[in-house]
């Protein structure tokens, strides 16, 4: 299920009714191996080793859809990318990936969303995990 961190809530506050903040030019997608929660970053894979990196995606139009109906429609609360997100081959194996998230930056950053509804893929030695176009959606309601 997607959600919002404690991070992003308090950047959006921050934001509202406070100054504002400068928007990322890029989102650090990362891939984890427990579930992620609102207050907690989960497991995220090590960079130790594996060859794992957050991948960079730049926000942009050519990254990033939707959002193009009208503001009252619900159509229009649903952003996904448009890209397929992938990582560097693996260099070890780096069992069950169940989550993923999108951070501020492609190294620490903050955690601002995440997707724990994976079925949980285990990625081997040279496998090169993927996140198909579409497949990363976050949504308002």
């Amino acid at each position: 299920m997607p959600g919002k961190s404690n991070y992003w809530e308090t950047r959006t506050l921050k934001d509202l009714f406070q100054a504002s903040q400068a928007r990322p030019s890029s989102m650090g997608i990362s891939l984890h191996s427990a579930t992620l929660i609102d207050l907690f970053d989960g497991a995220e894979i090590s960079t130790v080793g594996t060859g794992y990196n957050r991948v960079s995606l730049g926000n942009s139009s050519a990254n990033w859809g939707g959002a193009t109906a009208a503001a009252s429609s619900a159509a229009n609360s649903t952003m996904f990318n448009k890209t397929v997100v992938t990582f560097a081959s693996a260099a070890a194996s780096y069992g069950p990936v169940v989550a993923a998230g999108v951070w501020d930056t492609t190294t620490v950053g903050g955690n601002l969303l995440y997707m724990s509804s994976f079925a949980g893929k285990t990625v081997e030695i040279g496998d090169i995990p993927q996140i198909s176009s579409g497949d990363l959606r976050i949504s308002e309601d």
